[in-house]
C-alpha cells in the first residue's frame, strides 16, 4: 500500500507546499526566539550536539520545539491534502512531505478529522482518508499547546509529547458544515541516526513525531 505514494512530482510544487506550509510558522518561530542573532544561536546549539551521546536541557528544549513545530506542520499539511481547490499534485506533494514529519509511515494516527470519530489507522491510510473526504475541506486551528519535556529512555533515544486544543471545520459548498473541538497528544522521538554526508557518515540527532492520539472531541 505504500507504493500509491511514489509518484513522480515537480520540484517545484513541493518547494510550494513546504513554503505555504511554513510561512505562518517562521514568523511565529521569530517571535518565540525574539530576533536572529538567537535563532542563529539556537541552530548552532543543535549543530554541536549531533555528534554526543546525550542532550543537555537546554538542547532537548530546543528539539522539542522543532517536534512542536512539526507537529503544525502536520496540522498545516492535512489542511492542504484536503483541500480540493487545490490541484492533485499539489494534494500529492503534501501527503509526501507529511509521511517526513514521521518515525514511520505506518505510525498510529488516532484523531477525527475527516470525521468526528477517533479511529485508529496508519499514517498512509489516514492521509489518504484526508485526500478522498467528502468534504471540500478540512481546516484546524491551534487554540492551546502543551509541551512534555523529552525524557531519556535508552542511549540515544528520548521521548517526549505535545498536546494540542483545536477546534475543527468542516467545509462544503462553501459553508461550514459540521465544527468540533479536540485534544491530540503526538508523541515526540528525539534519536542519534546515521546520516550520510557525501561520502562520510556520522551519527546525528534528530526529531520526528510518532504516534498521534485523540484524547477527547466535542462539539464546539
Amino acid at each position: 500500500m505504500k507504493n500509491r505514494f511514489r509518484i513522480r512530482l515537480n520540484p517545484l510544487l513541493i518547494v510550494s507546499v513546504c513554503l505555504l506550509v511554513s510561512c505562518n510558522n517562521a514568523s511565529r518561530e521569530e517571535m518565540e526566539l525574539g530576533d536572529v542573532e538567537a535563532k542563529a544561536l539556537k541552530e548552532e546549539m543543535l549543530e554541536e550536539a549531533f555528534e554526543s551521546d546525550s542532550l543537555s536541557r537546554e538542547q532537548l528544549h530546543a528539539f522539542q520545539q522543532r517536534g512542536q513545530q512539526k507537529l503544525d506542520d502536520f496540522i498545516d499539511y492535512t489542511g492542504i491534502i484536503s483541500n480540493k481547490t487545490f490541484n492533485k499534485e499539489m494534494r500529492l506533494a503534501a501527503q509526501q512531505q507529511m509521511m517526513k514529519l514521521f518515525i514511520d509511515t505506518i505510525v498510529n494516527i488516532e484523531a477525527g478529522i475527516s470525521e468526528a470519530q477517533e479511529k485508529r489507522r496508519p499514517l498512509f491510510e489516514f492521509a489518504e482518508e484526508v485526500y478522498n473526504s467528502k468534504y471540500d475541506s478540512v481546516k484546524i486551528k491551534v487554540l492551546y499547546v502543551k509541551v512534555k519535556e523529552p525524557e531519556q529512555k535508552e542511549k540515544g533515544l528520548y521521548q517526549g509529547s505535545v498536546t494540542a486544543d483545536v477546534s475543527i471545520k468542516r467545509f462544503l459548498g462553501g459553508k461550514d458544515v459540521f465544527s468540533t473541538m479536540a485534544t491530540f497528544k503526538a508523541e515526540t522521538v528525539i534519536q542519534q541516526v546515521q546520516k550520510q554526508f557525501g561520502a562520510d557518515s556520522s551519527r546525528v540527532w534528530t526529531v520526528m513525531l510518532g504516534e498521534i492520539k485523540q484524547l477527547s472531541v466535542a462539539l464546539p
